[in-house]
């Protein structure tokens, strides 16, 4: 029997898979799509490249951050994704760092861009992360306090990575959400919750 661990880490697989479906276009075998695993939730996340026709997976490489799950291409074709930076702490509470890197594709190698928010005074952690070219804005998903409250849609600058501001009032799912996708022609955003 399959630990509940190893079912959620699929589903968060199958949903970044998914949105990258979403954001892409042309035929099946033009594209290549990508996935982050990070299998022990505590080591270094490597990148995939996923073949749509039959989603086998094949290692990329290391990517060199913690706990990234969102992936998103910007409209000059860079490879951005959401992580964890180490937690710190401050007067005894663990402060979670949400960060945005930028991922080479052909190596799986990443940089930093920018700390996003901390749980301290707001998000500490974005689960996923989908770019909106019908507004030139890209979402994270994520809550106020890195893991319990309810989740939030949150405007993130793509250059920086600061600005996690939420929008309006949270979704109305518990937790910080798994999948994000915008559709591209539409700008509707859809979003999964957590499990």
């Amino acid at each position: 029997m399959k630990s509940r661990k190893y079912h959620s880490f699929l589903l968060k697989f199958f949903f970044l898979a998914l949105s990258c479906i979403l954001l892409s276009s042309g035929s099946a075998a033009a594209q290549t799509l990508y996935g982050a695993a990070d299998p022990d939730n505590n080591d270094v996340s490597d990148l995939y490249s996923i073949d749509p026709a039959n989603g086998d997976a094949m290692l990329i490489g290391p990517i060199g951050f913690r706990g990234v799950t969102g992936l998103a291409f910007l409209p000059d074709g860079r490879l951005i994704g959401s992580a964890r930076s180490p937690n710190t702490t401050s007067g005894g509470i663990i402060i979670f760092h949400a960060i945005l890197i930028e991922i080479d594709p052909t190596t799986g190698a990443g940089n930093l861009i920018g700390e996003i928010d901390t749980s301290e005074d707001g998000c500490g952690r974005i689960p996923d992360i989908s770019f909106d070219r019908t507004k030139n804005t890209l979402f994270g998903v994520g809550s106020t306090n890195g893991c319990a409250s309810r989740s939030h849609l949150y405007t993130i600058d793509p250059q920086a990575g600061g600005g996690g501001i939420p929008l309006a009032n949270a979704t109305g799912f518990d937790g910080t959400g798994n999948g994000l996708a915008v559709h591209p022609q539409t700008g509707i955003v859809y979003h999964t919750p957590s499990d």
